[in-house]
């Protein structure tokens, strides 16, 4: 049965993006804790896709989080290319606060710093039966390293990202250099019929992002 799944790319700006960390962190909690950009976005993102699926409860979604292990396994950037690995984040109920994001945001923090503590090659499935919500860190694979003569970087970087499955995708991406440290690209690909829902979600909305390329559609066989 086939499928239809559709992407929509969102902009955040450094301020957008200072303002969902603070919004993420745990009320009470300690002064020195930190919540990552990356964390905090897909927290954001994880809470909205799920409330739109209409999770009950304040449920959220299975989640699988998807980072580059290269540092943690010891290979430096010689190692062409990347090397992803997934960690699955189960669902459960957000209970402490009004919109869930600061215990979503807990939770992958937790998640991404099992992988990060790894010292093998052992890690989760990858996505399951392809049914979970898949939220990858790609803001720190860069892209641009690549030089051409004269030591000139490319103008523009294309990607090709493999076909999406079941509950869609979240792409966390850099932006280019003097925008901001925080500043990043989100690239969102869940069901057709969630996007428009997706962009009208309240607890998005709040930030509001800029939504750099309209809603293209693609259809998968699942």
């Amino acid at each position: 049965m086939a499928k239809q799944h559709a992407t929509v790319t969102f902009r955040f700006t450094n301020e957008m993006v200072q303002s969902c960390i603070s919004m993420a962190k745990t009320v009470g909690a300690p002064n020195d804790s930190s919540v990552t950009l990356f964390e905090a976005l897909a927290g954001l993102f994880w809470v909205c896709v799920s409330k739109i699926k209409g999770q009950g409860n304040g449920t959220l979604t299975n989640m699988s989080v998807s980072v580059d292990m290269r540092e943690t396994l010891g290979l430096d950037k010689g190692f062409f290319g990347n090397c992803k690995a997934y960690h699955e984040v189960p669902a459960w109920e957000c209970l402490r606060d009004q919109n869930g994001l600061s215990e979503a945001t807990s939770t992958i923090g937790e998640a991404v710093k099992k992988m990060e503590n790894k010292k093998d090659t052992q890690f989760d499935r990858v996505v399951g039966s392809g049914r979970d919500l898949i939220c990858a860190k790609l803001d720190n694979v860069e892209s641009n390293s690549t030089m051409f003569e004269d030591f000139c970087d490319p103008i523009r970087i294309s990607c090709y990202i493999e076909h999406v499955l079941g509950e869609g995708q979240v792409l966390i991406l850099p932006w280019p250099p003097g925008e901001g440290g925080f500043s990043r690209v989100t690239m969102v690909t869940p069901p057709e019929d969630e996007v428009v829902k997706l962009c009208e979600d309240a607890i998005l909305l709040q930030f509001n992002p800029t939504i750099l390329i309209g809603i293209r559609k693609s259809q998968n066989i699942v």
